[in-house]
């Protein structure tokens, strides 16, 4: 198996621009701080343990995913319905991927699940799976299987990237349900779905004992539980937005095209930082303070999306003069 369409990882030159642009465009991101070598020795680590799943797949049949879930080879998701996902990753952020393994999950799943992204820390690879009721259809629920696939192979790209606070964001973007792209990013982990459904239950028997039970509750405090977390997540999720919108618009400004896609490849604090930059100049310093650290994953963003910017805007002027 080999990592990336079909060619030899230890073959690449990593530092060719050019090559490593190939890899960034199949979602093979470079991790911050990573170099060159750190960044070829993960790939081949990678293609390695992909490799033991695909053999573990041929000879057994199935993968046993850390005693959790038992994937079997004909539950495999097929490269036509993974391309699904192809169009809608490579507008908004430049990325199409066709090498991860994704498995149809089939038995007993959490009610309203639609899939979910696995990394596996011990063997640094991520699988991903889906709902098997989409191995038929391309719809179900509230989903759609090219949003889910599109939505999971956010997480798989970005990954190396580690970071948590826009990793939803950046994930629900790919939604058709303008409600679902706001919200969806207001969960960033599974301790906030918890602190947002427990308040509602408590509040939910508060209100029996006082209906059927005719018990004296006093239910303004229980009103202000309930809506303290959900009120916490809304408004941490209106800041990230603010800082993302504005990183936008700042990189925009530059005449940059694709914002989305470098905002896709940086750390929550670049996006941050990026959004106070306000001047064209201050966005400049910017990058070339990354490219001077030797940042590679900031080579390959400058090299994709930047620097064709630079370029056309001097010959431009030149044109002029």
């Amino acid at each position: 198996m080999m990592l990336f369409a079909g060619k030899d990882i230890s073959a690449f030159d990593m530092g060719d621009e050019a090559q490593l642009a190939a890899l960034d465009s199949a979602g093979l991101i470079p991790a911050p701080g990573e170099g060159p070598e750190e960044f070829r020795s993960r790939l081949l680590e990678m293609e390695e343990r992909y490799r033991s799943v695909e053999k573990q797949l041929q000879e057994k049949g199935e993968f046993d995913l850390c005693g959790e879930f038992i994937l079997k080879k004909e539950d495999r998701i097929g490269a036509d319905i993974l391309s699904e996902a192809a169009g809608q990753t490579s507008a908004l952020y430049g990325f199409s991927i066709d090498w991860v393994p994704g498995f149809f999950l089939t038995g007993e799943t959490i009610p309203l699940w639609g899939g979910c992204a696995v990394f596996l820390p011990s063997e640094k690879i991520t699988l991903f799976m889906i709902r098997a009721s989409f191995r038929e259809n391309k719809r179900w629920f509230i989903y759609s299987r090219d949003e889910l696939l599109s939505h999971e192979l956010c997480h798989v790209a970005r990954m190396p990237v580690g970071d948590r606070i826009f990793d939803e964001f950046f994930a629900y973007r790919t939604a058709k349900s303008a409600f679902r792209r706001y919200a969806g990013s207001c969960f960033r982990g599974k301790w906030d779905s918890i602190l947002f459904i427990l308040p509602v239950f408590v509040l939910l028997i508060a209100r029996i004992l006082e209906t059927f039970f005719s018990l004296p509750v006093p239910m303004l405090p229980f009103w202000v539980l309930a809506g303290l977390y959900p009120g916490f997540l809304f408004c941490r999720n209106y800041l990230a937005r603010h800082h993302y919108f504005k990183a936008k618009r700042n990189l925009e400004k530059t005449g940059i095209t694709e914002a989305q896609s470098i905002l896709f490849r940086c750390t929550s604090f670049e996006i941050i930082e990026i959004s106070r930059a306000g001047a064209d100049n201050k966005i400049r310093e910017f990058v070339e303070k990354r490219l001077a650290e030797g940042e590679l994953r900031w080579k390959v963003i400058d090299y994709r999306f930047i620097r064709t910017v630079g370029e056309e805007t001097e010959r431009g002027e030149n044109g002029k003069s």
